[in-house]
């Protein structure tokens, strides 16, 4: 009997030193801080001493899967970018070399990212403005800030990471300029900022002229599409677009590059001449350019429907 338990407990021992060679461990030693630089919302530059070639580096939200899972190896210098982070994210990062020791570890925070698209969605006949904007990254909230064409400046936090857009009451204003940035709570309670986001100009929709009959927009007999409508002081141009579709579809037929301009003929839609038997909707918007030179454009859902020569005011979903 302790002839079989000597061999099983011999065995046994082998078993577990055959398990530790098959599988490396990762070794710790007095691993150094690795440097990190040029951070920016979704980069940053890392750096390191010590070790032996070549290294591998990992990042991750997660502390242990940064160790354990190297997002790149076979490096050959004692530096590297990281790419392609989110904004506004706490990542670990590890440095092993060749012998799988670690020699290097950190955590940091990437920037906030800046919002983007910052658009008009809405301008209704209650004297609202619906702004909305995209944004790809974690914060805790927004931050909006807009001036009235008088120069008045107020500002509104949006709390909820979900929420990208903010109603304006445009009565007695005729414009605003909005400027949007992410936020993150940090452990004291205090807020960091991110980077604004480009100045969006917010202006009314061009109304279509109304007729005694409906509104401005015809088909001659030519097959061209003839589209009246009333001047907006911010715009810088107009755009007319045509669609057989209410809520979709819509193709830019017109670009007017003056601002006094409030009329236009149109040749075709989709390649071919307008029929004055079909039906079609319209509408006009307006454009400027910001100082980035993006282009701001006014909301788009008020349109015209044209029906085999008679016009109704719709509304796009």
């Amino acid at each position: 009997m302790k002839k079989i338990l000597k061999y099983l407990s011999l065995s046994m021992a082998m078993a577990m030193m055959l398990s530790l060679i098959m599988v490396p461990a990762l070794k710790t030693r007095a691993a150094g801080a690795a440097t990190v630089t040029n951070v920016t919302a979704n980069s940053m530059d890392v750096s390191w001493t010590g070790g032996t070639q070549p290294y591998s580096i990992g990042w991750n939200e997660n502390a242990d899967t940064a160790k354990t899972t190297p997002n790149a190896t076979g490096i050959t210098t004692n530096s590297y970018k990281i790419e392609n982070l989110k904004g506004g994210t706490k990542y670990y990062i590890v440095v092993t070399d060749s012998t799988n020791t670690i020699i290097a570890t950190n955590m940091v925070a990437t920037n906030l990212a800046k919002p983007t698209n910052v658009r008009q969605e809405s301008w209704s006949t209650k004297g609202k403005v619906k702004v909305a904007w995209d944004y790809d990254g974690n914060a805790s909230g927004f931050q909006v800030v807009y001036t009235d064409d008088d120069g008045d400046q107020a500002s509104k936090d949006i709390t909820d990471i979900n929420t990208k857009s903010i109603e304006l009451d445009m009565k007695d204003v005729r414009y605003y300029k909005v400027i949007i940035r992410a936020y993150v709570i940090l452990d004291n309670n205090s807020k960091k900022y991110g980077e604004f986001s480009d100045t969006f100009t917010t202006f009314a929709q061009p109304v279509i002229q109304e007729t005694d009959d409906g509104f401005a927009v015809s088909v001659t007999k030519g097959g061209k599409l003839s589209v009246k409508w009333e001047k907006v002081n911010e715009a810088q141009g107009y755009e007319i677009y045509v669609s057989t579709k209410k809520n979709n579809g819509y193709k830019r037929v017109k670009k007017i590059t003056n601002k006094t301009t409030t009329k236009a003929t149109c040749a075709k839609f989709n390649g071919k001449k307008f029929s004055k038997n079909k039906e079609y909707y319209v509408y006009v918007c307006g454009y400027r350019t910001n100082a980035s030179g993006g282009i701001n454009r006014s909301s788009s859902n008020y349109v015209v429907y044209y029906r085999k020569g008679d016009t109704f005011i719709a509304k796009k979903k």
